[in-house]
């Protein structure tokens, strides 16, 4: 009789460090089969799956590049070794910040308008007009840019029957020329579909989209190394009424690797982003007035969500109504099958993210089966979460529902914020928050717990899902409009307070005020470094998700800019750049250097048929600020604007905002003006 047969070899790989890695096998033989694995000939025996037909590595670390696995397979007959399957461990990970191109060195350019595939070159005198002309002509390294106008899907597939031979062999950028809003009909990027599964994608494309709207979504399929920079990403709708509509994601993420999805608008979709694979990067983006959830990360390992603000979510029906209605998360991860350790969502880091305004849960942590996890403790659970510097505002489910199991959970510096009476419209409904509970993976079977320096609402049940006893830490947390008899336990060195700590917590900016509790009652040990801003903590850190930034008075501010004299009065103007110092105090710009360039702008939104008021606003000055309106630039009168923070940090030091302010135009206006006016307190 023969040795067993091996029909399928181990595939090779690429991993990120700190990524599990899997191998698989398929053989026959005469049952039973057995297997052993091996690493540089090193035979493998505490890895999970070393004597099955798949095995998972331990995390991956440098030393790890260039390993050859292989597996000996074993039954009655005989025995018989696989080919050694090469792992890579790439040096590209999806955090790493990368310039943008320079425009001028673009290699091709496309017109929608004016452009010709028959007659142009590329060139900007001649440029083409479709993206399907260009794309068989890249080569790595190269940049394409998009002029003005609507394209057709820009689409690489290396499918069968694609168009895409090999990879790229350096980044291919695809990017809006200079002042152009070039908008194409959707993005989809896909791999070898079908062909030698990896548990990341098989191909290494390196393309970079920066700055397009793209009509109707993202797809990213069994491909690695993609970049979405700058873009707004749309979907084609309806995105409520039914199963279908629902299905309408934003961008669509499915084994992949090394994917950055940065500062993109991804709003009327229904989820905006969702996710299954490994070194995902999801970093200050804008994810809002969606139908579901704004993401959902499922089976994920080594996942940066950072700085992104998620909000107005809703599908516009109660739970139960229709087939088609959801819950709807800000953020919802979970398993997707009961297998481990693929299925489960490792080393996730939360951080500095707004959300707010959303139908159901603010975070949604959870696992496939709970009920079966004390029976395999290998399996349905989640491990290496780090979750800091959020905001979490009003919702109408628990604002974090993590009624999981977890190995390796820290949640520390994060705010809680409760608005009273606080309401938001989507879908052409108002919606009343409810609920302002928390509920934390602390349970008996969790293990490396850890909970500290956070602000939590008080409100009767806020606390009582978080289970203190089982965390290895819980300490210096703030609960506020607290319940002092209220039994839970809150652990060591805690801050009860009836007060509200913030300064504006209809704004959900969850700034502490000057005499909170909380500032300087933080833990020093293993503090974050910075706080949501990135600001850096002092040595005595504040609890919560900024440390404060104390008000600098008039007087202290012109002394620190250097100005004497006639040149420190308020009403003076010693750059001559239009702004009296005032001015440049309350938008912290430099007095003695001209600031036009960071002066308020006007702009008339036809979209929302409103003038659209944008400037800075300092955070340390001392001052009231306000807006006024005339109709003929001789006589002003205060007025009530609404007003967003669309920027939290416009110099990077936490200290300056962006503001954009709306003043709504009538059918019967023919003149409208407005101004800022601040004012000393």
């Amino acid at each position: 009789m023969a040795a067993p047969t091996i029909t399928r070899q181990p595939v090779a790989d690429t991993l990120v460090p700190g990524q599990i890695g899997a191998f698989s096998v398929v053989a026959t033989g005469t049952a039973p089969l057995s297997y052993q694995w091996f690493k540089n000939d090193v035979l493998l025996t505490t890895a999970i799956g070393a004597t099955t037909a798949t095995v998972y590595l331990p995390d991956a670390v440098a030393a790890d590049n260039g390993a050859m696995i292989k597996v000996r397979v074993t039954d009655s007959t005989g025995t018989t070794e696989s080919a050694a399957a090469r792992l890579t461990v790439s040096p590209l990970a999806s955090r790493d910040e990368l310039p943008i191109p320079d425009p001028s060195t673009a290699r091709y350019h496309l017109d929608a308008v004016i452009g010709n595939d028959a007659t142009g070159d590329g060139s900007v005198a001649r440029p083409y007009k479709t993206v399907a002309k260009v794309r068989p002509l890249l080569r790595g390294g190269e940049v394409v840019l998009l002029h003005n106008g609507t394209y057709d899907a820009l689409s690489i597939d290396a499918t069968v029957g694609g168009n895409l031979a090999a990879p790229y062999t350096d980044w291919v950028t695809f990017m809006a020329a200079p002042g152009a809003t070039p908008v194409v009909a959707k993005v989809n990027f896909h791999g070898y579909w079908g062909g030698p599964e990896t548990w990341n994608g098989n191909l290494d494309l390196r393309v970079r989209v920066i700055g397009l709207t793209i009509a109707d979504g993202v797809g990213i399929a069994s491909v690695n190394l993609v970049r979405l920079e700058n873009c707004v990403i749309n979907r084609v709708g309806p995105t409520t009424g039914s199963v279908a509509a629902m299905s309408r994601n934003g961008v669509a993420i499915r084994r992949a690797r090394s994917v950055t999805i940065q500062d993109c608008e991804i709003t009327q979709v229904a989820v905006g982003i969702v996710m299954r694979g490994n070194d995902l990067t999801i970093r200050r983006c804008h994810i809002h007035h969606n139908s579901l959830d704004g993401m959902n990360p499922t089976g994920c390992d080594t996942v940066l969500i950072e700085g992104n603000r998620i909000h107005d979510l809703d599908d516009g029906i109660d739970d139960g109504v229709a087939d088609w209605g959801a819950h709807v998360d800000g953020i919802q991860c979970f398993m997707e099958t009961d297998g481990h350790p693929f299925d489960a969502n490792r080393h996730l880091i939360i951080r500095a993210n707004r959300i707010y305004h959303i139908e159901s849960m603010g975070l949604m942590l959870q696992n496939r089966n709970d009920a079966q996890y004390p029976t395999n403790p290998n399996v349905y659970i989640s491990e290496d979460w780090l979750l800091e510097n959020n905001v979490f505002g009003p919702t109408s489910g628990f604002m974090i529902h993590g009624k999981f199991y977890c190995k390796g959970f820290v949640f520390r510096h994060n705010s809680v914020v409760y608005v009273e009476n606080d309401q938001f419209q989507v879908q052409e409904r108002v919606v009343t928050p409810t609920h302002y509970d928390v509920s934390l993976p602390t349970y008996a079977l969790s293990t490396g717990v850890e909970i500290y320096n956070n602000i939590f609402p008080g409100l009767d049940r806020a606390w009582s899902t978080i289970e203190g006893a089982y965390a290895v830490r819980y300490d210096h947390n703030l609960f506020y409009h607290a319940v002092p008899n209220v039994p839970q336990p809150k652990g060591q060195d805690p801050i009860i307070t009836t007060l509200v700590p913030y300064s504006n917590p209809a704004a959900f900016d969850a700034v502490l005020l000057a005499d909170c509790p909380g500032i300087n009652a933080g833990s020093t040990l293993n503090s974050s470094i910075a706080d949501l801003y990135g600001t850096p903590r002092d040595s005595q850190p504040d609890i919560g998700a900024y440390e404060f930034v104390p008000s600098e008075s008039y007087a202290a501010w012109a002394a620190a800019a250097g100005l004497t004299g006639d040149q420190a009065l308020a009403t003076a103007d010693p750059d001559d750049d239009g702004l009296a110092n005032i001015l440049e105090y309350g938008f912290r710009t430099g007095p003695l250097v001209p600031s036009a360039m960071q002066a308020p702008t006007l702009a008339l939104d036809g979209a929302t048929n409103s003038l659209v008021l944008t400037h800075r606003r300092s955070k340390t000055a001392n001052l009231v600020w306000a807006y006024e309106v005339s109709s003929d630039l001789a006589t002003w009168a205060p007025t009530a604007l609404a007003s967003a923070v669309t920027n939290l940090d416009v110099d990077g030091d936490g200290k300056v905002e962006l503001v954009h302010a709306l003043l709504p135009l009538s059918a019967g206006d023919t003149r409208r003006f407005v101004r800022l006016a601040v004012r000393a307190p």
